[in-house]
């Protein structure tokens, strides 16, 4: 197995990356606790209380937490992306609409480290393709994604 490593081991405080300005500063009634950026890949972490050096991914999801995943990706990719998963995740994904995209929620394989099944939507504006990634009932991330969506039209 692999380690359930934490997502934010040195306990930083929240720092917005480069071009994260633009995010959400609250999702689904928690607040934007932790920015992780890899290049042009960016992660924020979403959660009612602070993520500190020891919170790892089953203690964040486990706690409600939503994870937002942003990357750089041309339009074309992108909903290329999203089709791919509906047909390609055997039965695990349904296409959608978030607004006015074209969106894929998947339930996600065990992970390596526990038996954590996330809930995973997937969506892509013009040039971002958009994952939100949380254990909770699937209806309950549609409705907060498809919120945040239609607030920042």
């Amino acid at each position: 197995m692999i380690a359930d490593r934490p997502i934010n081991p040195n306990g930083l405080g929240l720092t917005l990356p480069a071009g994260a300005a633009a995010a959400p500063h609250d999702l689904g009634g928690k607040s934007l606790g932790f920015a992780s950026a890899n290049g042009d890949y960016l992660r924020l972490y979403y959660l009612d209380r602070p993520i500190d050096a020891t919170m790892t991914r089953t203690d964040f999801f486990t706690a409600g937490g939503i994870r937002l995943d942003e990357t750089p990706i041309s339009s074309t990719d992108a909903q290329r992306y999203v089709a791919d998963l509906v047909v390609n995740s055997g039965g695990r994904a349904l296409a959608m609409p978030v607004g006015p995209y074209a969106a894929a929620l998947v339930w996600a394989d065990p992970s390596k480290a526990v038996d954590l099944r996330t809930h995973n939507l997937y969506w892509a504006d013009e040039d971002t393709l958009f994952g939100a990634i949380a254990l909770m009932p699937p209806e309950t991330l549609v409705n907060i994604v498809r919120g945040m969506v239609c607030a920042s039209r």
